[in-house]
């Protein structure tokens, strides 16, 4: 706790008081602990009302801010001096103090948090859990092999920020914490750490004990079939400890299923899987992921 309240001093007052990375603590090492990496340009808020969920289970939780997320200038140019190293050096502290919050440590992550508890999932072998949710491993649309090259152009090319919804721009008020804007070169970087992480499970298999990987048939902001191959390495030398679940594109599912406040939101949908791939899963032959 002493650490955490040193990265919280550390964040300082350009942080939007919201997204500062928190634990919601019962005073004690649990059972277990959830921690959860939250989604490109959004912040831990996206995760609070999930987490209480979790909390009132008995679950320690641990909710950190990636790098360069959550200013209260919502039109920060910063996010764009991310790294793929920031979001390794990140993930790891993250892992190291969530071990002194609870006996299990549980990772999950959506989208670039998604590819930061893949990380996690790949090199941690104190993760007993890891759910990997929509992870931001390539653009979608195009063959993997395009998306690769793209990448490859954006970490070359200058920067350039993209709204989200170009036709309101700044004024996007879903997620009102959230950067209603990207810049190109952060996706890049999330991006070249997927691509890391898609060679290191060709060569290994996964270090921690499970790994769900959650895939969103109707989402339009990854490469799906970038996610299926990950999970096709990593059950070549992981066995049955990787499983999957994906939520069928009619069920509507918007990439980001876990904010309440996104206007598209289903978490009347997405709540309860999550609550059952995670809560459920000392007993994963009765997940829904052993059955998708």
């Amino acid at each position: 706790m002493t650490r955490l309240a040193g990265w919280q001093a550390q964040e300082g007052g350009g942080v939007n008081p919201v997204c500062k990375s928190y634990a919601l603590t019962h005073g004690h090492k649990t059972p277990r602990v959830l921690v959860y990496f939250h989604g490109f340009t959004n912040c831990p808020e996206q995760f609070r009302q999930l987490g209480q969920t979790f909390f009132e289970r008995g679950y320690n939780i641990l909710a950190p801010r990636a790098p360069f997320h959550g200013m209260l200038d919502r039109l920060t140019a910063d996010l764009a001096k991310l790294t793929a190293e920031d979001l390794i050096a990140s993930t790891e502290d993250v892992v190291n103090l969530a071990c002194g919050l609870g006996d299990e440590v549980i990772v999950a992550g959506l989208s670039g948090g998604g590819v930061m508890a893949a990380w996690a999932a790949q090199q941690r072998s104190d993760v007993a859990l890891a759910v990997v949710a929509a992870p931001a491993l390539g653009l979608p649309f195009v063959p993997p092999l395009i998306s690769e090259a793209a990448r490859r152009a954006i970490g070359a090319l200058p920067n350039r920020f993209l709204w989200w919804d170009p036709r309101v721009k700044e004024a996007l008020q879903d997620s009102p914490h959230a950067y209603p804007r990207w810049p190109t070169k952060a996706l890049g970087e999330i991006m070249r750490l997927g691509a890391m992480l898609r060679t290191e499970a060709k060569r290994a298999a996964p270090a921690a004990k499970c790994v769900i990987m959650v895939i969103n048939d109707n989402d339009l902001a990854v490469n799906n079939r970038m996610a299926w191959r990950l999970l096709a390495d990593w059950r070549k030398l992981g066995g049955d400890r990787v499983q999957e679940y994906s939520f069928p594109k009619a069920q509507g599912v918007f990439h980001d299923m876990i904010d309440p406040t996104q206007s598209r939101q289903r978490i009347d949908i997405v709540y309860p899987v999550w609550l059952e791939l995670i809560d459920g899963s000392n007993d994963l032959s009765r997940s829904p992921a052993a059955t998708s």
